[in-house]
């Protein structure tokens, strides 16, 4: 469980950094915020328009001129600024649709009714992509005229027009004519660190790492020339080209060894050194670098955490212990004393053993934590929760159970555990019901959750298991009714696109009560009731995929995962978990090589995937690449190592490679 921190110390990045995030909100975003803002009045005079975030057929077939139509007549009775604003949202809106020369013109008739930097700046990237590089030049330098930067000499407003350029050539890959523009720039005004650091990082992206030290030292020297040496500014700017190359690359360290060769007492490269030896699994070579750098800065939380991982993969619990313990004592937003410390020390202790699946010395550190403060109510309820997961049901409910009573007393005493979300009483009782329910006793979880209505808990948590446990004994319709408070059907998921209806999302998710209570049929009913509602809700299609794939019909659940990519969900989360069920839909139907590329594109999308891990490798098995396979199987190993047949997989792997 390692933590990293983009403000390492001696981060000289962060205002960079902080720049850059600013400039690079999304215009949908920015423009559904000022939009939003509008009164009624206003907002019934302009055309119906929402961002589009994915382009799709639905999306793009609009009746574009009717929209330009209604904002010109809207032009005649409200303020030119909104008319604007909805010229500058059908702009972004054509523009995702690959309609370039309409966006145009979009753009630059919202021009006319208020001139806007963000307008500008879109009409210049665009000629950008259509590579007239002359007239974006132009609208670049008509950009910084209306932004307001008039403080500089006109020499200097004239190089940053070309970082304007350059910036857009580098969001388009012409990372060589950008750096043209940069260093045409640099000739004009050399005195700008920002102009230096900007053209190193172009030159990272082309693997020319000479020409980025070069471009950082001179963002060194203008920065600190005066109080370092210049082999300490070398070292900077070693450090500066090994902060900017992507994770994992063998280039990296050595980068960051000749910063420290040349400073040894820069503590930012150990700290980015332990990181790369950290996901690198160099355990020892992490170790030490992580020592180095405590005894240069000795109060750093994110090294102590990361210090306590470690030392709970080499099994050294102690130590590991007490690199906890000072974290809790270092970290500001803490002011417990005392048992109490320690108690908080255990549980950051437990959770990283947890983490690293080794249950009995997480469940022992949990204990020791209680042992220490026995009302710590999060702890209670984390442990309670944990030893369910684990299947260990009547411990679990003696524990929720106490997190229980402790909560419910007339004054509860404040949770101890760090950013104790574990103590809120809407997730205990739902704990201990949902624990109650898996246990077999779903009329006492039901007694409780009515108590928590009682009580006016009536949050989404405790609705949600509400309606399982209804769902569990029978009672369908009270189950729905209930689901209707979180989900009110009157209303839609507005950011979806296209928006899906709320009812067709309670239908959803009842539908997701059913699948974790393994009643595969009536899932599956719900799902095609929310997709008559709305056929075209990635998620209904995804959780379709999934039940069809616990049935064994997985031809249908390959058609279902693929219409879900097809739609294209706003949600990372699910499109990386579409991809790992039509992998394994697909690996059951004996197409391996596709199913190869699903689960690939799974751990693209996320590398934490265990099971997209665990699939890829049993296929690469099935093709006797056994070295690949084992890489896949360890990690999925590392990060589950519950799943059903992993393990004999993985040493049927090594067998394989032995043989």
């Amino acid at each position: 469980m390692m933590m990293t921190n983009t403000e390492a110390p001696h981060d000289w990045l962060s205002t960079i950094e902080g720049h850059y995030c600013m400039r690079r909100l999304s215009l949908a975003l920015l423009i559904g915020l000022g939009l939003s803002s509008m009164p009624y009045q206003v907002w019934a005079q302009l055309p119906d328009q929402k961002p589009i975030r994915h382009s799709t057929p639905a999306t793009c077939n609009q009746n574009w001129d009717a929209i330009k139509q209604q904002l010109e007549k809207a032009a005649l009775t409200i303020d030119k600024r909104h008319v604007a604003d909805g010229y500058q949202l059908l702009g972004h809106n054509l523009q995702k649709c690959k309609q370039l020369d309409a966006a145009l013109s979009a753009y630059r008739r919202g021009q006319t009714f208020h001139a806007s930097s963000h307008s500008t700046y879109q009409i210049a990237k665009i000629l950008v992509k259509q590579q007239k590089f002359t007239q974006a030049l132009s609208v670049y330098r008509q950009g910084q005229l209306i932004a307001g930067n008039t403080k500089g000499s006109a020499l200097e407003l004239e190089a940053l027009t070309y970082d304007a350029l350059a910036e857009a050539l580098v969001q388009e890959g012409n990372l060589d004519r950008a750096i043209a523009m940069y260093r045409y720039a640099i000739q004009i005004n050399a005195q700008n660190d920002m102009r230096w650091y900007n053209l190193g990082r172009v030159y990272i992206q082309q693997k020319r790492y000479q020409q980025a030290f070069t471009a950082f030292r001179q963002v060194e020297e203008l920065r600190d020339s005066t109080s370092l040496t210049e082999q300490q500014l070398d070292a900077r700017a070693y450090y500066r080209v090994a902060s900017n190359i992507d994770n994992p690359s063998p280039q990296r360290a050595v980068f960051l060894k000749k910063s420290i060769e040349l400073d040894p007492d820069l503590e930012g490269a150990y700290f980015i050194l332990g990181e790369h030896y950290f996901e690198d699994k160099q355990w020892d070579l992490a170790l030490a670098t992580y020592r180095r750098f405590l005894e240069l800065s000795p109060d750093n939380t994110v090294v102590h955490q990361n210090m306590g991982s470690l030392l709970v993969r080499k099994g050294d619990l102690g130590n590991a212990f007490s690199h906890f313990r000072t974290l809790i004592q270092l970290d500001q937003r803490e002011v417990r004393k005392g048992l109490a410390i320690d108690s908080a020390a255990y549980v950051l202790l437990a959770g990283t053993l947890r983490y690293q699946h080794k249950p009995a010395d997480a469940v022992k550190a949990y204990q020791q934590a209680l042992a220490l403060t026995p009302e710590d109510i999060g702890t209670h309820a984390q442990l309670g929760a944990y030893l369910s997961e684990l299947g260990r049901l009547d411990e679990a409910i003696v524990y929720l159970k106490q997190a229980h009573k402790l909560i419910n007393r007339p004054t509860p005493k404040t949770p101890l555990f760090i950013g104790s979300s574990y103590a809120m009483p809407e997730r205990v009782t739902s704990l201990l019901a949902d624990t109650l329910a898996k246990h077999g006793r779903p009329h006492d979880a039901l007694r409780i959750l009515r108590q928590a209505q009682a009580n006016s808990l009536t949050g989404p948590l405790t609705i949600t298991t509400l309606s399982k446990v209804l769902s569990q004994v029978g009672h369908h319709q009270e189950a729905r009714k209930i689901l209707q408070s979180v989900y009110p059907t009157k209303t839609q998921f507005e950011y979806a696109d296209p928006p899906i209806s709320n009812e067709a999302r309670l239908i959803a998710k009842h539908g997701e009560i059913y699948f974790e209570l393994q009643q595969y049929d009536k899932a599956l009913q719900h799902y095609d009731e929310a997709l008559q509602l709305e056929p075209k809700f990635p998620l209904a299609h995804y959780h379709r995929g999934d039940v069809l794939r616990q049935l064994g019909h997985f031809d249908q659940a390959i058609e279902a995962y693929q219409t879900s990519l097809r739609l294209r969900s706003y949600s990372l989360d699910v499109t990386h978990k579409t991809y790992n069920g039509l992998g394994w839909s697909l690996f059951e139907r004996k197409q391996v090589e596709t199913a190869i590329s699903a689960f690939k594109q799974a751990i693209r999308l996320n590398p934490q995937n265990s099971a997209a891990h665990y699939g890829l490798g049993k296929a690469l098995l099935t093709q006797q690449q056994s070295a690949k396979a084992i890489q896949h199987l360890q990690t999925a190993f590392e990060l589950n190592p519950r799943h059903p047949g992993l393990s004999e997989d993985l040493q049927k792997a090594k067998d394989q490679l032995n043989a």
